[in-house]
């Protein structure tokens, strides 16, 4: 039986050791090795709680619509877009909220990278991280799973 922690207010999140991954150019998608035995280490953690929070707080518009089958009109709500500052700082945000942790990853210069906003934002600038970071935070949901179990079904 799984047991909740009352106390605990928010998940720490997962830790995963850096893959590297490269293009099957057969497969027609990216293959991710296997870590290496001194792999930098990046924890996670799902995003689900960040945009809950983001849209309790967003505005919502509404307006009517005709509804072509009854003929009627109808009130419909909808989130206000975001413009495109609003975008890239819920972006940026949203990437500092699900890395939480990062154990033995250098620059080149072999300067240790600690785990600050900035730090975070520019390893997510980096294409290689940015799949590796997609997949796990794809595994922390589920969805990688559950796409495996289906190709394995048909």
């Amino acid at each position: 039986m799984f047991y909740f922690d009352e106390e605990k207010k928010e998940d720490p999140g997962t830790w995963f050791p850096f893959q590297d991954s490269h293009l099957d150019v057969k497969a027609a998608k990216y293959v991710f090795d296997k870590p290496g035995p001194k792999a930098p280490r990046f924890r996670f953690r799902s995003p689900t709680p960040f945009y809950i929070d983001r849209r309790k707080k967003r505005q919502r518009a509404h307006e009517f619509a005709l509804n072509p089958k009854t003929m009627a009109m109808e009130r419909v709500a909808y989130f206000k877009d975001l413009t495109a500052e609003e975008e890239q700082q819920e972006s940026d945000d949203m990437r500092d909220y699900v890395l939480t942790g990062i154990e033995g990853a250098v620059w080149e210069s072999k300067k240790e990278i600690a785990c600050t906003r900035e730090n975070k934002l520019k390893l997510f600038l980096n294409d290689n991280f940015n799949r590796f970071a997609g997949r796990c935070i794809a595994m922390l949901s589920g969805i990688e799973t559950d796409a495996e179990e289906r190709s394995e079904k048909n």
